[in-house]
């Protein structure tokens, strides 16, 4: 699973991005009488399509390389973790147009 959408490296040269979800961590804390406090983060990657290198522009949001937050709901596997990353880019209008490869 991942998107496909050109992306603007730091020289100006654009190209053909392949973004994928590389990390994701959820985390839970509930104290006994305190609120319950629960995080899902993940990173994306990009990589050039045509090459299959990784670009290595670091943490550039601005083209949707970096970290990403999303808000508690239920979450039943991992694999509803990941699907739900994705989902949160289709949304943002940084991925507008992006294709599921």
């Amino acid at each position: 699973m991942a998107l496909r959408k050109d992306y603007k490296q730091y020289n100006g040269e654009v190209v053909t991005g392949y973004f994928r979800v590389r990390q994701v961590t959820f985390s839970y804390e509930k104290d006994k009488g305190d609120e319950t406090s629960a995080v899902a983060e993940f990173i994306v990657e990009v990589f050039n399509e045509n090459t299959g290198e990784r670009i290595n522009d670091e943490s550039r949001m601005e083209e949707g390389i970096g970290h990403y937050s999303l808000p508690y709901t239920s979450i039943v596997t991992v694999q509803s973790l990941i699907d739900w990353a994705y989902e949160h880019l289709k949304g943002l209008e940084l991925f507008a147009g992006a294709e599921d490869v």
